[in-house]
This record gives C-alpha cells, sequence and structure tokens, in this order.
C-alpha cells in the first residue's frame, strides 16, 4: 500500500513526448525517452521530481527502451541496430563517462511503451524477447468460409 503523499506530479514540465521511464536501482534517478529534441533520445533526470534543470541526454544520435543495471553504474538502450551500454556516475553529479556498443540488435522491437529485455542480476548479460515475423494468411471466399464456420461446419 502506498503511504505518504501520493498525489500526482510531473516529472517535467516538457511539452515532448516522455516514454519508457525506468527508475535507477537507488531510487534517486529516471531514465526515460523523450522527443525534446525533436529525436527520441534517452535522458536521465534526478526523481522524484520536479526536476532541477534540463534532463540530462545520454544517447546522441537517437535511442529507445532504457534499462538500468542493477549496480546502477551502467544504462542499456536500443540505438541504430546496436543495444548500447552506458557507464554513468552520479557523483558529484550525474553524468555519462563512457558509451560502447554491447552487442548488435538483430531482434524486433514490440512499440511497447516499456522494453522488451532486461539486464541479468550480474549485469553481464541482456534477456532479449525475440519477436516472431507476422505471418500474412490469405483466405479466398472469407465470406463463405465464414457463414460455414458459423453454421457449425467447422474444419480448418
Amino acid at each position: 500500500m502506498l503511504q505518504g503523499d501520493t498525489s500526482l506530479k510531473p516529472l517535467t514540465g516538457s511539452q515532448a513526448s516522455e516514454i519508457m521511464p525506468r527508475v535507477s536501482p537507488d531510487g534517486h534517478w529516471v531514465a526515460f525517452v523523450s522527443t525534446e529534441s525533436g529525436l527520441s533520445q534517452v535522458v536521465v533526470q534526478p526523481f522524484p521530481g520536479p526536476a532541477r534543470g534540463s534532463p540530462i541526454q545520454i544517447s546522441s544520435s537517437g535511442g529507445f527502451e532504457p534499462v538500468w543495471a542493477p549496480d546502477g553504474r551502467r544504462l542499456f538502450y536500443r540505438s541504430n541496430g546496436h543495444f548500447v551500454e552506458a557507464s554513468v556516475s552520479t557523483t558529484p553529479t550525474f553524468r555519462v563517462t563512457s558509451t560502447a556498443n554491447f552487442m548488435d540488435d538483430t531482434y524486433r522491437p514490440f512499440g511497447a511503451p516499456h522494453a522488451n529485455y532486461d539486464v541479468s542480476p550480474d549485469g553481464k548479460k541482456l534477456l532479449v524477447v525475440k519477436g516472431e515475423t507476422p505471418r500474412l494468411v490469405v483466405v479466398h471466399n472469407w465470406w463463405s468460409e465464414a457463414r460455414r464456420r458459423m453454421r457449425g461446419e467447422g474444419g480448418k
């Protein structure tokens, strides 16, 4: 059960689209995707708000689906056909110390408002949901087939 002040408070004052939030393991930061720059970028800001200053941009050429490593010192996200690992420092202020491609992203994102992968407890592996390639099914005489099935004549 929630305790204390449970009133809604805006995370940012931006008019941009902001999706896919992930709170850091220590609870002091939130990573999310913002379109404020005109491109979907992964950004981080203090949590809980209100925001003190502008969000800190993590991705440089677009990014989505941010996920924190359990140690809170790395943030993973998807960008341009790669899973990217951003190493971060939170003291004395939040900053990115390095970024590197962690692995190729050959997996199809589902377009859900959250990540479809997670980081292992040791922070060394990603568990990625592999999407199925959609199948196209063509049914000739669709109305006749539907009427036949509705009459209980079954069959495939």
